[in-house]
């Protein structure tokens, strides 16, 4: 996908879909490709299938940006920085103080910085 072949991977992303059709790095994949290909509606619905971790609702929120639809990003940015605290308390339950400012800030900057080119050259994302 990151040399441009696009109708390739999605039909790699397919073919493993076809076999296990919950596959979460197979789900955000195709997503990657549908959103590498304009179609961002095509890319939540893809998303909204896999189940729920930090990096399903880091996506579905970016993509939600991208929409323009404020309200379905902070929900979904407001799941994400839930998810990271919780799995951050697993490791370290006395550094909550540290974690809850220093998400909510990270949230804010990522819903006011987002573009479409942004997100597509965002390391995170083009894996």
């Amino acid at each position: 996908m990151n040399d441009g072949r696009l109708e390739a991977a999605g039909r790699e992303f397919d073919e493993a879909l076809g076999i296990f059709p919950d596959h979460a790095l197979a789900l955000r994949g195709k997503a990657h490709a549908r959103l590498a290909a304009d179609d961002i509606q095509g890319a939540v619905v893809l998303c909204k299938r896999e189940p729920r971790s930090a990096d399903a609702a880091q996506m579905l929120g970016d993509l939600y940006t991208l929409l323009g639809d404020e309200g379905a990003a902070r929900k979904e940015y407001e799941s994400l920085k839930l998810l990271n605290m919780k799995m951050q308390l697993s490791k370290d339950p006395g550094g909550t103080c540290s974690i809850i400012g220093g998400a909510s800030n990270w949230y804010k900057r990522r819903a006011n910085q987002l573009s479409r080119g942004d997100y597509l050259q965002d390391s995170e994302h083009s894996r």
